[in-house]
């Protein structure tokens, strides 16, 4: 796979899969090197897996836009209530949401993403991260 691509990832920085339990594997999407290891090797795993891969897309793909619409009744329901401020996704590569809500600490902020269903169900993933407004167009 090396030869069909520009790899900047340093092996010897990614975790070795072996030392990993199966609750960590999809922290490893946040590490660089093992995201662009895993990255350039897909076709190759495509190649091998291909059909035990789609096979399990399609056998879960009901449950995978059921946790997406429950996710967004969930945070429809912040919304309403006032504690939810704005909502959205990225439009480009790396694609995830960002979500901006009101909580008195970091630990009820973490508890709010932990009651996302769809986080609960394996199929997003978030990370909490406190925020302070510095500018902002209405104030």
């Amino acid at each position: 796979d090396r030869r069909t691509y520009h790899v900047s990832a340093i092996p010897t920085r990614a975790p070795r899969p072996d030392t990993l339990a199966d609750d960590q594997l999809p922290d490893v999407l946040d590490q660089f090197d093992a995201r662009e290891m895993l990255h350039v090797t897909f076709g190759s795993a495509l190649a091998r897996y291909g059909t035990e891969i789609k096979s399990t897309l399609r056998a879960n793909e009901d449950a995978h836009y059921a946790a997406i619409e429950a996710h967004f009744k969930y945070y429809q329901k912040l919304l309403d209530k006032g504690s939810l401020v704005i909502a959205g996704r990225t439009h480009e590569p790396p694609y995830f949401g960002i979500l901006v809500f009101e909580a008195p600490t970091k630990e009820d902020a973490i508890s709010i993403a932990a009651q996302d269903p769809a986080i609960n169900r394996g199929v997003l993933k978030a990370r909490v991260q406190s925020f302070q407004t510095a500018l902002h167009a209405n104030a």
